[in-house]
């Protein structure tokens, strides 16, 4: 918790006790804060719990800077609909893989002043590379790591040093899910491992990241690692929800569930239970939050605004947003 969170809210009684009482567990670094984990009491929902597209489909031309989208960015995007994957920013092609050696397979996400991207390897076997693009126009790109297996989208940090793994071994003495990080030095440092499911891993600092694991007694749960320190179980996952999306925007985590239709929810350390942001949506493949809170699902990237979807764009895959 911030030293801004935590003069930002006025609170009474036992309340201020317990809050402090966690805020300072926390920042000791003790695995035993609890963080608040989601009751069975009902979340705290937004006023109206149907969620509403407030304008047509806009092409990317008509979004960047005409200022009725609300956006305080512009889209950072992965277009895969040639035979060449082109990263854009707003309407403009930033890079093409076409003249390069590799193609790119997935977009990882932004760190710094460039996206990263999984790509095509030349070692042989089910592996791939990690690279960064730039986003400065010029076309140029940086190998960070070669020839990775995850089972998951890998994340990597903000300072583009560690990256974050998922492996997947069934030998018998092995089994399960390991969750690890993969420094550009090549140590690997192990964080969490789990016999039936460990995915979307993302960081929170350098040294501490968020992920999924099923329990077989609360179904899924979101726990938060610190190295060295160990793991503890950050938000329980409402039953019957699988979590699809995890976005970190400096404050607190912001994920999106889907059953029946799809959630979408923050929690943050001062929270006692999570907070319903968006309901009756697609399922989210992607969320992206900071400045302006976007998600991307059943094809098309849209911007949350206070409940209510604004739908910016079919075309592309959403990688993030650039100020």
């Amino acid at each position: 918790m911030s030293s801004k969170d935590a003069h930002s809210k006025s609170l009474f009684g036992g309340v201020v006790l317990f809050l402090l009482l966690g805020a300072f567990a926390y920042m000791a670094g003790t695995p035993q804060y609890q963080g608040g984990a989601l009751s069975d009491t009902p979340v705290e929902a937004i006023e109206s719990s149907s969620v509403t597209v407030t304008d047509e489909p806009q092409s990317l031309d008509e979004v960047i800077n005409q200022g009725e989208s609300g956006l305080s960015s512009q889209l950072v995007l992965l277009d895969t609909s040639n035979d060449s994957s082109r990263i854009l920013v707003g309407s403009q092609v930033v890079f093409s893989d076409g003249d390069e050696s590799w193609q790119i397979i997935e977009e990882v996400g932004l760190a710094g002043h460039g996206v990263v991207v999984k790509t095509t390897s030349k070692i042989e076997g089910d592996v791939f590379d990690i690279r960064m693009i730039s986003l400065d126009g010029s076309g140029s790109s940086e190998l960070l790591f070669e020839g990775v297996a995850s089972s998951d989208r890998p994340a990597l940090n903000s300072a583009a040093d560690q990256i974050a793994l998922i492996s997947f071994d069934n030998a018998e003495r092995t089994f399960g899910f390991r969750l690890y990080s993969l420094g550009i030095n090549g140590v690997a440092t192990d964080i969490d491992q789990n016999p039936t499911s460990l995915k979307l891993p993302v960081w929170r600092s350098d040294e501490e990241l968020f992920y999924v694991v099923n329990s077989s007694e609360q179904g899924q749960i979101i726990k938060l690692a610190t190295f060295g320190l160990g793991a503890i179980d950050f938000a329980v996952v409402p039953s019957g929800e699988q979590v699809t999306a995890l976005a970190w925007d400096g404050e607190k985590i912001f994920y999106a569930t889907h059953a029946d239709v799809g959630r979408l929810y923050s929690f943050d350390f001062s929270d006692s239970d999570a907070r319903l942001v968006a309901d009756n949506l697609p399922e989210i493949d992607k969320v992206v939050a900071g400045q302006d809170l976007l998600i991307e699902g059943d094809g098309k990237i849209s911007q949350v605004v206070d409940g209510h979807l604004q739908e910016l764009s079919s075309e592309g895959i959403l990688i993030g947003v650039r100020n």
